[in-house]
């Protein structure tokens, strides 16, 4: 059976929609991207290669929580179908609700790109590993209608309870692994999460060709204005970072990284790719 490895996107808002696709095509996903619930369910219907699906919750018509119900519903089969939730919207009931439904995972916006990134890459991992540990189907014998429901009474729980643990266990080795990762890349060993989060961005923006100003990135910190910018001075003194003035525009300047640290994030996401797609240990 072929491994799906689509990212069906969903949300009715295009800038959203096309800010978590350009995100998650950037580093090499397949992503496939619609503008409600219901064109979710017709192309989950006919596609199935999509292995996560990333919706917002909160959407006119089918909202994220009816949808995330109505694919447990309407593929049973597709065991290996994982769905995870952003939202602007940080509401206890909400999340609850989603996780009820068996979400993966609970995103606030904005959402940091590598949030995002490893996130997907989290539910996709788990997505291989239940298609994995799940047998070929055999060939389905007639039954009484009493008999059907008596199984399926029976072995729903069962399924559940392997899905949950082959979904722990792959989501744990991932966080693990990447961890390591990150002590023994050298230069990216010391920085905590929101120096993490810039590097991630301006790399982002260096291997597409983009620009990216100090006010954009310091934009991107959920820090104060003053503590990014800080923040961004501090990894330029370290030799993270280069900024650059703005030949036209002395107000404004640009960030790219050093050379070094390029190369070791080049290293980085050449090695998490590598465990995403399972070729690495």
């Amino acid at each position: 059976m072929k491994v799906p490895n689509k990212i069906l996107v969903v949300d009715d808002d295009p800038a959203a929609r096309a800010y978590v696709e350009e995100v998650l095509s950037d580093v090499g996903f397949v992503c496939v991207a619609v503008e409600s619930g219901r064109e979710a369910l017709a192309q989950i219907e006919v596609d199935r290669d999509i292995a996560v699906v990333v919706s917002d919750l909160v959407m006119p018509g089918l909202d994220g929580v009816r949808l995330g119900r109505f694919i447990r519903e309407r593929f049973p089969d597709r065991t290996w179908l994982q769905v995870m939730f952003i939202t602007a919207h940080a509401e206890l009931e909400l999340a609850v609700s989603a996780l009820r439904l068996g979400a993966v995972d609970y995103l606030i916006k904005p959402v940091a790109p590598d949030e995002l990134v490893v996130s997907v890459s989290r539910a996709l991992a788990a997505s291989r590993a239940i298609m994995r540990n799940t047998p070929a189907a055999p060939t389905p014998v007639a039954a009484a209608p009493q008999a059907v429901a008596s199984d399926a009474a029976r072995i729903a729980p069962v399924a559940a309870s392997s899905n949950a643990e082959a979904m722990a266990r792959s989501a744990l080795d991932y966080l693990a692994a990447l961890r390591r990762m990150r002590r023994e890349s050298g230069l990216l060993s010391e920085l905590d999460e929101p120096s993490w989060t810039i590097l991630l961005e301006v790399y982002r923006a260096d291997i597409t060709g983009r620009r990216l100003s100090v006010s954009k990135l310091c934009a991107l910190d959920e820090a104060s204005q003053t503590t990014a910018w800080r923040r961004i001075r501090s990894m330029e003194e370290s030799g993270l970072l280069l900024r650059e003035q703005d030949p036209f525009d002395a107000r404004r300047s640009f960030v790219t990284l050093t050379e070094p640290t390029s190369r070791a994030m080049a290293d980085f996401i050449a090695r998490a790719d590598g465990l995403v797609s399972g070729k690495q240990d």
